[in-house]
């Protein structure tokens, strides 16, 4: 396969700036930054290159990039190539990341983050299913809630279905309850919303349902009721299964309410509207009222 990408004579350009840039590091920052700008524009000079070499060069750019400021800026010329063959780089550029111990200066601990982030994004840009088992791993560890948003969305646009359970579960927890952090929380809410959009998984129809009553801000609202949606065209079975065994009376009238705005057939609708009369029916006259008020 070829693509456009860098001629050889370019490349051997600037792995030779790369190493100057080795040996003026030592007597000044400014004097390698200017280099690192100036191979940067090499590379982006265009010609006809193999794909695999196109990722062994950057690669061995990033890994020859002695400080994190360095790779951030390498990386950010490796996120505008649209790309599969980095899949593998940046999936172990990923892990190496998660796993390296952060320092412990606020300006370090900053671009680190920045970087997965970046990594992260891309993985989910290019759908890179390899990547996923990676990527859920920072869901379930990460302690940065940001970064564990992104990863969530990451896992939405590959098209993760086997973690939808999880990022269901993940919300459905939210719903429940919310710390002091009120923005962090409501960033992961919001992108397992998405997430679970995508999936398009059964699973997460229910958890969003209770995303709409509670207590979120309109983005995270709006975005709830947007993927209830789309999520199934007929969201009957799960809304009589609801209906029936959920244990509020407003959340029973919630789920018979995005019945009738959902794109399920007038009949299937009824279906709900009869177990709904039927809910009713099983309790006292009024009942039904007392518990919303």
């Amino acid at each position: 396969m070829m693509i456009s990408g860098y001629g050889a004579r370019e490349v051997k350009t600037a792995l030779l700036l790369l190493h100057i840039s080795e040996i003026t590091m030592k007597a000044s920052r400014f004097l390698t930054s200017v280099v690192i700008a100036v191979f940067s524009l090499f590379l982006l000079i265009p010609s006809i290159l193999v794909a695999d070499e196109v990722t062994d060069v950057w690669s061995q750019i990033y890994k020859r990039a002695k400080t994190l400021d360095q790779k951030y800026e390498i990386m950010q010329d490796i996120y505008k190539l649209d790309n599969k063959d980095f899949i593998p780089f940046l999936t172990e550029a990923l892990d190496e990341l998660f796993q390296y111990k952060r320092g412990r200066d606020l300006k370090s601990v900053q671009v680190h983050k920045k970087l997965e982030v970046l990594v992260i994004k891309k993985l989910g840009e290019l759908k890179a299913k390899e990547a996923a088992p990676l990527i859920f791993t920072v869901v379930r560890e990460a302690g940065d809630p940001y970064l564990k948003s992104e990863a969530i969305l990451s896992l939405g646009k590959i098209g993760a279905v086997q973690y939808a359970s999880s990022v269901a579960l993940i919300l459905k927890k939210l719903n429940i309850y919310r710390g002091e952090h009120v923005q962090e929380d409501e960033a992961i809410a919001y992108s397992c919303i998405k997430a679970l959009e995508q999936f398009k998984d059964p699973v997460g129809y229910i958890p969003i349902l209770f995303t709409t009553t509670a207590g979120y801000s309109r983005k995270v609202k709006d975005s709830a009721e947007e993927a209830l949606s789309t999520i199934t065209d007929d969201p009957t079975d799960i809304l009589v299964q609801f209906i029936r065994t959920e244990s509020s009376f407003k959340m029973k009238l919630e789920g018979l309410r995005y019945t009738l705005v959902s794109n399920a057939p007038d009949n299937r609708k009824v279906e709900v509207a009869i177990e709904a009369l039927r809910q009713s029916l099983t309790n006292k006259p009024g009942t039904w009222m007392k518990k919303l008020t």
